[in-house]
This record gives C-alpha cells, structure tokens and sequence, in this order.
C-alpha cells in the first residue's frame, strides 16, 4: 500500500496539491476579506459577519443567504428617489367636489368648473384659499383674522 501511495506522490503531484492548497487558502481569505468589506457597505454588524465567515464555506453561504440586499448607499438613493416621486405626486391631486384628477396650480376643475384656487390680482399666480397675502408680490388678498376684529372693535366703540 505503501509503494502505491509512494509512485501516486510524485513530485509533481505535489507540487500540484500544493498550489491547489495555497489557491485554496488564498480564495479563504479573500472570502473573509470580502464578507467584512460587503457587511460595512450593507450596514450588517461586520465584526459578527467576519467571525461567521471563518467557518469554512458555511459562514460565506450564510452570509451570501443573510445579507442586506442593498448597500447603505443604494438604500440612500432609492429612499431620495422615493422622496422625489412622492414630491412629484403632491403636485397632483383630485378636485373635492367631483374627483376629477387636478394639478396643485389649478384655479378651476376642468370638469365641474369650481373654483379650487384664487388667484392674485397683480401677479396672476395661483395662492392657496388661506394664504391672505401673496408671497410671490406681497399684494394683500383679504383682510386677516386680527385685522377684522380690530375693525369690528372701532366700529363698536
């Protein structure tokens, strides 16, 4: 049995295992390498995902099975995204009176024809319905609140 194991180990056979053993080991770490590296970026706890993927294969199928889908940085950019849409959407809405679909700088629903907005006498800008003076030219749209219990106070006295 000997003499078979010996002219299996040649020399060269050696020397191929021993390549096939450093590839091996090289690819290992690297795996650790790269578990801690992808743990940082996806926001994991990357000291508990390192000492996982010391396990040989087992840590690194557990952790290709367990990890975030997305890096910290595409969550970022998909939750801007998100906040661009919902911005985008806000622009849009539906009229009150019969829910036909409107632009937030409509001043009448093209269906019913209600006023949804006023409009500034100087400027010609939508304003909202509360807005009591125009922010774009400072033109006062309608007495305020104070102003009209003040005059009520005068007229009393």
């Amino acid at each position: 049995m000997a003499e078979i194991i010996s002219e299996f180990f040649t020399l060269p056979v050696q020397i191929a295992l021993a390549v096939v053993a450093i590839i091996l080991i090289i690819l290992y770490l690297l795996s650790i390498l790269w578990v801690c590296r992808d743990s940082r970026q996806r926001g994991a706890n990357a000291v508990l995902w390192t000492i996982i993927s010391i396990i040989p294969i087992a840590g690194l199928v557990a952790y290709c099975l367990m990890r975030p889908n997305l890096t910290t940085i595409d969550q970022d950019e998909q939750d801007m995204s998100l906040e661009l849409t919902q911005r985008q959407l806000d622009n849009y809405g539906f009229c009150p009176h019969c829910d036909y679909p409107i632009e937030s700088d409509y001043i009448l629903c093209p269906n019913c024809h209600r006023q949804l907005r006023n409009m500034c006498p100087t400027c010609h800008r939508t304003l909202r319905p509360e807005w009591s003076v125009c922010p774009y030219c400072t033109t006062t749209i309608r007495e305020t609140d104070t102003a009209k219990s003040e005059d009520s106070k005068h007229k009393a006295s």
